[in-house]
């Protein structure tokens, strides 16, 4: 029944997409990020995403709907990143198969990445994207920590991108803010209660995944969760009930693996990942133009670049990885990438101005800033450089970008309307002047 429910929301949302580009935006991130597929028998091998993904790009491309590439550094960036993994993948060590088949998982996402800045017209879709993206990370972070804690069962993704343990917990620590932004903006008390509710027990869910990586990000986007709060003592209220909720659900054995950072010394896992590090470095001084191409850090090229040869493990590193997959020259192109989004996030918070109908646009802003804080935190320790929902991300900042070039910067008191004691002066909004 299951599989039949999903087949059938796809087989329908093929064509909306296609007459409406921008549900097809958000039908992508659905299936991205909760997976139903894997949910459902029989499904789970079904690349739903890439499918929609062609039908977005064919509706922007004959239908009605307004599109247009929007000109500014992230933009750019995208576009430099996937030219420079080409150029990775042409020059690869082991297998140009191995590292093409990533340069395409790539190009569809960096595609979504553009296809998202373009259709994220006005602050009601930047909303609705929100909802979204965090109905569908939320749905399964609610589940997993309510049923988990009941259980005691340990944590891992539905499949996809988040297949694995690490994976999932780094995509629910990039989804609590969006929680609290939406809990923010939310005027319905059930609803705003339902998100605080979502948010706590996704917190749970990342503490039973066992991931030192996802603890580690956690306590990050916890930080700047409270930093970026206009409402302090409400945020430590959550995040110390959210912190104390965890830490009851979480078992003594979790309490040992956390325990365990501080003694990288003697710990195998921790060593394994240092000889990996020092594995890309090598791999980057040798090659630093070119890397040896995405995916192609298998065992026989591993040894010959690694400290201690026969200790193999995977770069567990967001930035090493992406020395190893394409040099030093990559690595600068996803740098520029991640703190651009940064740069443009901080000038766009002192660029638009605080006023009641700009609200949602610093919360969006202060939301995607702790999203990033948490996929940097959390990426130190595992090989996600090619995470979906980063990208998808990047794809909002640009997005914010051409939104704040319609916002008005000043508000204008018409001098020739009346003024008495009992009446309002006319408010007119002068136009915007300039882009972000």
């Amino acid at each position: 029944m299951r599989t039949f429910f999903v087949w059938a929301i796809i087989f329908f949302s093929l064509p909306i997409a296609f007459f409406q580009p921008f549900y097809g935006v958000l039908i992508w991130a659905w299936t991205s990020y909760f997976r139903p597929h894997d949910l459902a028998w029989g499904a789970g091998e079904l690349r739903l995403s890439y499918y929609i993904a062609l039908a977005t790009l064919g509706g922007v491309l004959f239908s009605r709907e307004r599109f247009r590439i929007i000109p500014v550094r992230e933009t750019f960036l995208c576009a430099a990143l996937l030219v420079t993994l080409m150029v990775a993948a042409d020059h690869a060590e082991f297998s140009q198969g191995y590292a093409w088949e990533k340069v395409q998982q790539y190009a569809k996402v960096l595609l979504m990445t553009v296809l998202t800045a373009a259709l994220v017209i006005n602050a009601k879709r930047f909303r609705i994207l929100a909802w979204t993206i965090a109905i569908s990370i939320g749905g399964l972070g609610f589940k997993g920590g309510l049923l988990g804690s009941i259980r005691g069962a340990r944590l891992a993704g539905p499949g996809g991108f988040i297949a694995d343990n690490n994976d999932f917990a780094l995509a629910l620590n990039m989804s609590l803010p969006f929680f609290l932004y939406l809990a923010q903006e939310e005027k319905r008390r059930f609803v705003k209660l339902g998100l605080y509710f979502v948010f706590l027990f996704s917190v749970v869910a990342i503490v039973l995944t066992y991931s030192r990586g996802g603890f580690i990000g956690l306590g990050a986007v916890f930080f700047m969760l409270w930093l970026r709060s206009k409402r302090k003592l409400l945020a430590s209220m959550v995040i110390v009930f959210a912190g104390i909720l965890g830490f009851l659900a979480a078992p003594q054995s979790y309490v040992e693996r956390i325990a365990g950072i501080s003694k990288y010394r003697s710990d195998p896992s921790a060593l394994g990942r240092i000889n990996a590090w020092q594995a890309c470095w090598n791999i980057a001084v040798e090659h630093p133009l070119t890397g040896i191409g995405p995916r192609n850090l298998v065992p026989s090229v591993f040894r010959r670049y690694a400290p201690h040869p026969e200790d193999y493990h995977v770069a567990h590193n967001i930035y090493f990885q992406t020395m190893a997959d394409g040099g030093f020259l990559l690595l600068a192109v996803f740098l520029g990438l991640v703190f651009g989004c940064f740069l443009s996030l901080r000038k766009l918070r002192r660029q638009v101005p605080v006023r009641p109908d700009t609200e949602w646009f610093h919360g969006g802003c202060r939301m995607l800033e702790a999203s990033f804080v948490a996929y940097q935190a959390s990426g130190f320790f595992l090989s996600r450089n090619d995470f979906d929902l980063f990208y998808h991300l990047v794809g909002m900042v640009i997005a914010l970008k051409a939104l704040a070039a319609q916002i008005p910067r000043t508000v204008e008191t018409d001098a020739r309307a009346p003024k008495g004691p009992r009446e309002l002066a006319v408010v007119r909004l002068a136009p915007a002047t300039g882009g972000a």
